[in-house]
Order: structure tokens, then sequence, then C-alpha cells
């Protein structure tokens, strides 16, 4: 239980469009101790508060009026980074069907309680949660700033001390593996926290991850297909499927999921995300209808971004409607003038509508502008937009630039985001009528990789060794966590040194590798023990040859 001296230095923000519900909430923190108490009867005043000092604990209405609701207030603080290291965020809703439940638990709140609401509910949820980030503080810090080795060693050690918390430890010990790069470590988590709960879907979502950025891509989707089966409102699992069809370049099975994502979570988040693979995909009036309805919910709202309209008017340039598309960005640089972004997306959709109605000197201009705009520090899918007008222009070797600037600025972010950009930067490259460069760019890294590791085994097999170890130790690199890779190079290691004789350095990697893949458990289980076995007979001697081939790939 936390003492009177933590809950008293507490700062709470509490907000609601209702004097009354506001009232209650005020006095049964009071009643509990807590005096550092600021109370928000809608978004922007709470925002407001937020910005001149941040809070430990935030309980918000999900019903806040016109304009911004609950879960957006919360998209937004998570978005500007506003919310401090461990802050807790309460939603609170008069409505418990399943629908706005999933809704709100699109961004993850720390809890989601019903009204009516007794204050011994509300104190019970608010002070587990609160004595959680009291222990786990410093873990947090670490991780919210990205410092994943350090939240790890704090993880560790709070874990050996006999932390109560310790599968909220665990998912925190994988994010930080995950971070670090550490798949195989982070999959082995993932697997402990499962044998602890095995209906703990994070847990189960996790080893999803690590199998797809290994490269076990059929063992990942059919995690994920048996998630939704079990839970159809879970949108991390939604997410992650259509990361893993725009990954393989099939964005028509990727609209699929989000049209089903959707119809199961009926956010903006979702909304948004079906729009922008609808267009994608070609089916530009579901993404005009998507978007319209983003625009229109968000006009009044902290989540605005003109991203959203600049969009729009790309898929009513797609519909043959310029002159919508010049109204639509027009209106955000009426409301935005001095936003430099709004600005650069404004020039990037001026130039293709003006081109669009036969106005060349017109379409000139712009394009000074959108030249102009070239090195702007602006988001991704905003870059995106300047190097599709570039290009439109005939500024092929800018674009290009900026191009591959937002797709390497993209894939920095997450993988998820890495992936969905390069989808977005292949309908560029088609429309600006160079399909081989997106043919380039969709090609997926592991299957590409795998691809390389089988001609580097053929090689071999051929007697081509020291070509096939060239081949393998150039393809490792470019994926060094796709089980096939790293199946074939042990194959190729093995057989030279069976055939040439044993190499320290080789037997050293074969050893490292081997036990990264029984560690994963995704390679096939008869080639790791005929492997295995193979690797005994070469640590015992060091001049092996034999002449029969060695069968590990098929």
């Amino acid at each position: 239980m936390l003492t009177a001296n933590q809950l008293k230095g507490l700062r709470v923000l509490v907000i609601d469009g209702s004097r009354e519900m506001r009232t209650m909430l005020r006095e049964t923190l009071s009643e509990a101790q807590i005096k550092n108490i600021i109370v928000a009867p809608h978004a922007s005043s709470a925002v407001e508060a937020i910005r001149a000092e941040p809070f430990n604990l935030i309980l918000s209405d999900y019903d806040l009026g016109s304009g911004t609701d609950g879960q957006q207030l919360l998209e937004f603080l998570r978005q500007e980074r506003l919310m401090p290291p461990g802050g807790l965020f309460f939603i609170i809703s008069a409505d418990s069907t399943i629908n706005r439940v999933a809704s709100a638990a699109e961004m993850l709140p720390d809890g989601y309680l019903v009204k009516p609401l007794t204050s011994e509910q509300l104190l019970s949820r608010i002070e587990e949660a609160l004595e959680r980030h009291v222990e786990l503080r410093p873990m947090y810090e670490a991780v919210h700033a990205g410092r994943f080795a350090e939240g790890l060693a704090h993880c560790e050690a709070l874990e050996r001390a006999g932390s109560r918390f310790r599968v909220e430890l665990m998912r925190h010990i994988s994010k930080c593996q995950s971070g670090l790069g550490r798949w195989d470590d982070a999959l082995q988590t993932y697997r402990r926290a499962l044998k602890v709960r095995s209906s703990m879907t994070w847990a189960s979502l996790g080893v999803a991850r690590c199998c797809l950025v290994m490269g076990d891509i059929a063992v990942a989707r059919q995690r994920l297909h048996t998630i939704l089966q079990e839970r159809p409102y879970h949108a991390g699992a939604y997410d992650l499927l259509i990361e893993l069809c725009e990954r393989t370049g099939d964005v028509n099975s990727a609209l699929k999921i989000a049209t089903r994502a959707a119809e199961h979570i009926p956010s903006l988040l979702r909304t948004r995300r079906l729009a922008e693979i609808a267009y994608l995909a070609g089916e530009l009036e579901t993404a005009d209808t998507a978007l319209t309805k983003v625009v229109k919910q968000t006009a009044k709202s902290i989540t605005r971004n003109s991203r959203n309209s600049a969009l729009l008017a790309q898929v009513c340039l797609a519909l043959g409607d310029p002159q919508r598309a010049m109204h639509l960005i027009a209106k955000e640089v009426s409301d935005w003038p001095s936003d430099p972004r709004t600005q650069a997306l404004a020039a990037a959709i001026d130039v293709q509508a003006w081109t669009a109605l036969g106005r060349p000197a017109e379409a000139e201009t712009a394009g000074r502008r959108v030249a102009a705009s070239l090195d702007i520090d602006a988001e991704p899918r905003i870059r995106l937009l300047i190097a599709k007008a570039a290009l439109s222009m005939g500024m092929t070797e800018q674009g290009l630039k900026v191009l591959d600037e937002a797709v390497a600025a993209a894939e920095q972010v997450s993988s998820a985001e890495g992936a969905s950009t390069r989808a977005l930067a292949c309908k560029v490259f088609v429309d600006a009528g160079m399909p081989e460069r997106a043919g380039e760019l969709i090609v997926d890294r592991f299957a590409q990789a795998e691809q390389d590791a089988e001609t580097a085994v053929r090689t071999l097999r051929g007697g081509g060794f020291d070509e096939a170890i060239a081949m393998v130790n150039a393809t490792l690199p470019k994926a060094r966590d796709h089980t096939g890779v790293l199946t074939a190079a042990v194959e190729v290691y093995l057989m030279t040194m069976r055939v040439k004789g044993v190499r320290p350095e080789l037997l050293a990697k074969v050893q490292t590798l081997l036990t990264r893949l029984r560690v994963r458990g995704t390679a096939d289980p008869q080639k790791l023990d005929m492997m295995d076995s193979y690797l005994r007979k070469l640590e015992t001697t060091t001049a092996v040859r034999v002449a029969e081939p060695l069968a590990v790939t098929s």
C-alpha cells in the first residue's frame, strides 16, 4: 500500500464535461490524501495544464463533448510525448459495450472504468497502478527514453529481488530485448511469459513479431490468425498482420484485414489505416469515404493533422477531381498559415492539381514551392508526398533522394512504420511511371536473403566452397535473424570443413549459430540434430574429409 506521503506527492488531472462528475472525482481523490488535483472541462484546457507541468495520473471521461474524445486525447499526448515515463491514463465511460471498450483500448490506456463508479472501485484501481509505477519508475524512465540496455538491467535486478510485478517486468524485458535487436532472447522471454499464463495475448503477439522478424512468415501468420480467432477485437494483432502483408507486397490481403479491423474496432485510427491501404490497393471510393470521415471527425480535435486532408486530396486527384483536392488543402493552409509542413503539403497537391487542369504556369509556380520544401523536417509520409510532386515535375534526382530518405527514416521508427512507408513509396513509383523501382522496393529483404542463402548452398554442392562461404558471409548481415538463412549458413560452414578441413573461425560461427537456432526453436529439429552430430565430430578432429553430401536443406 502506498504511504500518505507518496499519495500527497501525486499530481492528478481530472477531465470531464460534467461539473458534478469533476466534483465527485476530486472529493474521492482528496479522501485518499491526494491534494494536488487539477480539473479541466475539455481536452484543450487539459492540454494547456499538461504543457504547464506533467501529471502522474490523468482521469479522463471518454465523451468530452464536441471535438476531442478521451481516446483522441491519449493519442495526442503520446504523439507529442506529453505523458511522463510511467504516467497513468485512465478512461472513464458510461458505455460498456464491446465496440466502445475495443475502441478505447486501441491506445492501451492504463485502465477503462465504467460509470457508475464507486469510490472503492476507483481508488483500488488507481492504487494498484500507482504502486506499480512507484516500484518500477527507474525502469519506466529508461525504457521511455530508449535506453534499453539500462531498462533491461533495471528489469533483471527487480526480477532477482522478487518483485511482485513479475508479468509487467517480463513485458518490458522483452521490449528492451527487442529494442536491442536481441530477438532470440525476446522470443524466449515471451515464451516464458506464456508458461506463467497462456492467456496473455501480448506475449503471444510478441512471439508472432519475433517470428516475423526472423523471417518465419508462415508461423507468424498462423499465430496471428489464432489470436484474432480468439480475440477479434485485438488491434495489435491486426496491425502486425497488416505489416506482414505489406512486407510481402500483398496489399489486397492487407485491405481485407484493415476492413475487418475497422468493423470490429470503430476508432479513427482504424479508419485512417483502412483509408491508407485502400488508396494503395486502388479502392479509391473506400479511401474517399474513410478519409472524409476522419477529416470531418477531427476537424475540431487536437488530433487534427493536415496529412489526413493531404491524403484525401491525393485520393481526389486519383479520382479525377483536382478542384476538390485544391479546396481541401487550401482549407488546411487557411487554418495553419504559419505551419511549414502544411505549406509543403499544399505545394505538393497544387503541383499535381494544376498539372491535371492543364495550367502549366500555375504548376510551375507551385513546383518552385515544392523545390523549396525538399529539405523540410517532416514525418516520412509528408516527405513521400513531396517526393511524388517533385517526380511529377521532372525533378527526378531530387524526388528520388527525398523518397529514399523518407523510407530510411520510417524504418528507424519501427518495422511497422517502415513497411507501410515502403508500400506507399511503391505507389509513388508506380504513379510516376517507374514500376521497376517499385518492384525493387517491395522485394521482401528476408525472402531475397533466403534465396541468396539457397544459392550459396547450391554453389557449395557444386564444389564452390570458398565462393559459397563468401556468399553466406555477405547474406548473413542482411538477415541475421532469419531462421532459413542461419540454417543455410551452418550447412555451408559444416560441409566446407568436412571436405576441406576444420577452420577454427568457421567452427566458432557454427557453434554460435546452432546455439541460436536451438534456443529460438523455429528450425526443423531433425535438421538441427543432424547438424549437431556433424559439429560434435568436427570438434574432436582437426581434418575430417567425408565424400557423401550433407543433406540438410530441402
